[in-house]
């Protein structure tokens, strides 16, 4: 309930904006990442209302991992593939700044898609909970997380192109199919910095 308020609310003033009232375009990357098994990119839009839109689509090809099986010596690491889209809402505080930098905080919403996994890790994690994987659980091709939450974040503009931005993400994760029942929420807090261009 919660994330369809949130992306709905977003995307309403999304479209709710004409383009004349877009002043500046960024696209950016997170700068963990381009050393990592996640590929990802950003594109935010600023308004005239000091409000940035920003969408975010990331290409997860990360192992998932049984810790007791690696602390026991056995390969816990097992091969996946999914996708993780967010938009996100903020507002840019400093009325001062006319180039939409600084302190900025706001709202921000999105789901993980598992596109395919190890058939081997079903097998292991029966083995180490002692009971079958429930056929929910075996579900691929399926939204497996639903996310939304808060951000804040500080932009430097430099030479009035290039952009060096901290983030930080607060968000819950409504856990959907991922266990035998619904309804488990994870509380994540992710750190960011994000290099990009305006234009």
């Amino acid at each position: 309930m919660i994330y369809r308020i949130i992306s709905t609310s977003i995307l309403v003033i999304v479209f709710g904006f004409p383009l004349k009232s877009q002043i500046a375009h960024e696209v950016k990357l997170e700068l963990p990442l381009l050393f990592s098994s996640q590929y990802q990119v950003n594109y935010e839009f600023m308004t005239a209302q000091r409000l940035g839109i920003e969408f975010e689509f990331r290409y997860d090809l990360s192992d998932i991992i049984l810790y007791e099986y690696l602390s026991a010596g056995i390969a816990g690491r097992y091969a996946q593939s999914a996708y993780e889209p967010k938009i996100g809402l903020k507002y840019y505080f400093s009325k001062k700044d006319p180039h939409y930098t600084r302190f900025n905080m706001g709202v921000v919403a999105g789901y993980y898609y598992l596109i395919d996994r190890d058939q081997a890790y079903y097998e292991a994690y029966e083995t180490e909970n002692g009971k079958e994987a429930s056929a929910r659980l075996k579900e691929q091709g399926v939204i497996k997380r639903i996310i939304y939450g808060i951000q804040a974040g500080y932009k430097w503009l430099i030479k009035d192109s290039w952009v060096i931005e901290g983030q930080v993400y607060m968000v819950v994760e409504d856990l959907v199919g991922t266990h035998d029942f619904e309804g488990i929420n994870l509380f994540n807090m992710d750190a960011y910095i994000k290099l990009g261009y305006r234009f």
